[in-house]
């Protein structure tokens, strides 16, 4: 994802950039003495960033699941082979987990860190 790519080079703008709530550069400013602690909320940042574009590309990164399937694969007498319907719920439950961290960190980036999950100026067309 050339997105992806493009808001990991432009890290460190992020301050600078318009698009910056206030009291997120007044934060920054405070932070310029102190360089680690202004690369930790920077990559924490970034992590926000690269969850809102996955989210905006629908692309699900696994966040955790509900392992219904661990009661036949895991018990002496389940035998392994879980029922069809027990391996669908286990999937689902990785997609709603998936669509609700990742939703939760778009609308946080979008809504108090001033992020959005698809920008126009790092997408590639036909036409450049």
């Amino acid at each position: 994802m050339p997105q992806i790519c493009s808001a990991t080079l432009d890290r460190d703008l992020y301050p600078q950039l318009s698009s910056t709530p206030f009291w997120l550069e007044l934060i920054f400013y405070g932070l310029r003495r102190l360089p680690s602690v202004r690369e930790t909320l920077l990559s924490a940042l970034l992590g926000v960033q690269v969850q809102s574009m996955k989210y905006e590309y629908d692309f699900h990164e696994y966040h955790g699941r509900i392992p219904l399937t661990w009661l036949w694969t895991q018990q002496p007498a389940g035998g392994n082979h879980p029922p069809q319907w027990a391996r669908d719920l286990q999937l689902r439950s990785y997609y709603l987990i998936s669509t609700a961290v990742m939703g939760t960190y778009y609308w946080a980036g979008w809504l108090v860190l001033g992020m959005k999950g698809y920008y126009p100026e790092y997408t590639v067309s036909s036409e450049q």
